[in-house]
């Protein structure tokens, strides 16, 4: 029963935020060529990230200059923390043309878009650099380009990065035969599931918030994520002996997305103001958390947290290349990225 009214209060929610696209829309539905509205287009931005994040903080800023510009025009507000539209509801709200932009890893469109699950794959990117020198290809203009067919829309034609992904637990990860000694929390995500049945760790894909209670009681030994949600969240007040060991599985790409048919409502000259300051914004967040990643390190180590350098990660590569070689574009996709790493 409360299954299903989740479910009924999801969709009416969704309903909700749908029929105020309707009532925002121009007399030209599609952007391409519609004059400016005087209606005003609010939209949800919505993510589970705490709106204190360095990104989260910048979409603030960015629609704050959005809705300058526009005078008013376009008024995106923010929802971090979960507190509204995200998961599977996020998703839907994404596919239904909500006026929403869900901020999620890209992988979650993988069913409409496979090469999005591609760009998610573990040990593709060395750092964010590479990342937005990739969104600049003609490649990645042809993964978009099915993204809108499929009717999803990257807001700002790039990627944010949030950060480079290690494991924290209370066992140090030296080499690859290490991970076997592991039981982790990973997200319940089938690209992370089959990273870490890949890297031959034990693993158990639960929420965040029950990771806690998970590694109190010994389900777990640890759990992997970003330096920065490590400061953060404080996984290592949980472990007796913690260490975090730079296993840099993953670069965490994460998209802002919304419907292309809802993009489409919007007028030309608001598209193209809200693309170039989310472009901005992406662009500012991404330099700004790959300079944080030694400072976070340091605050892990101020607090007790031994760091594990990996001299070679090769082991660790190779262990997972067979699954990457299962994924849509895998040859290609991969083939341009190692041209672009420094």
């Amino acid at each position: 029963m409360k299954k299903r009214t989740a479910i009924l209060l999801t969709t009416g929610m969704v309903g909700i935020l749908l029929a105020g696209c309707g009532d925002s829309k121009t007399g030209d539905a599609k952007g391409s060529g519609s004059e400016k509205s005087d209606k005003v287009y609010e939209i949800k931005l919505t993510s589970n990230d705490a709106t204190t994040t360095v990104w989260m903080e910048n979409m603030q800023k960015a629609s704050d200059a959005i809705r300058e510009q526009t005078d008013g025009g376009v008024d995106i507000q923010i929802y971090g923390n979960g507190e509204m539209l995200v998961g599977d509801a996020g998703l839907e709200a994404v596919m239904s043309d909500a006026a929403v932009f869900y901020f999620a890893d890209p992988n979650n469109y993988g069913d409409y878009v496979p090469e999005w699950n591609t760009i998610c794959a573990p040990y593709l990117w060395d750092n964010y650099k590479t990342v937005e020198a990739f969104t600049q290809t003609d490649s990645m203009k042809k993964i978009n380009e099915k993204a809108q067919d499929a009717n999803v829309h990257a807001v700002g034609d790039s990627f944010f990065v949030v950060g480079t992904r290690g494991v924290m637990a209370n066992k140090p990860v030296a080499a690859l035969e290490d991970m076997k000694k592991l039981t982790l929390r990973v997200p319940n995500s089938t690209i992370y599931t089959k990273t870490f049945e890949a890297l031959g760790c034990n693993y158990q894909a639960m929420d965040m918030s029950a990771t806690y209670n998970a590694l109190e009681t010994g389900m777990i030994d640890g759990c992997e994520n970003t330096s920065g949600n490590f400061v953060n969240n404080k996984i290592a007040d949980s472990i007796s002996t913690p260490y975090y060991s730079l296993t840099n599985h993953m670069v965490c790409v994460v998209a802002l997305c919304c419907g292309q048919g809802y993009w489409d409502t919007l007028p030309t000259e608001y598209q193209e103001i809200i693309t170039k300051e989310f472009g901005k914004c992406i662009a500012e967040s991404n330099e700004t958390v790959g300079n944080n990643e030694e400072e976070n390190r340091e605050k892990l180590e101020d607090s007790g947290v031994e760091i594990v350098e990996i001299e070679d990660l090769s082991a660790f590569q190779e262990a997972v290349l067979p699954y990457c070689e299962t994924l849509e574009g895998w040859d290609e996709i991969s083939s341009e990225v190692n041209n672009l790493k420094e």
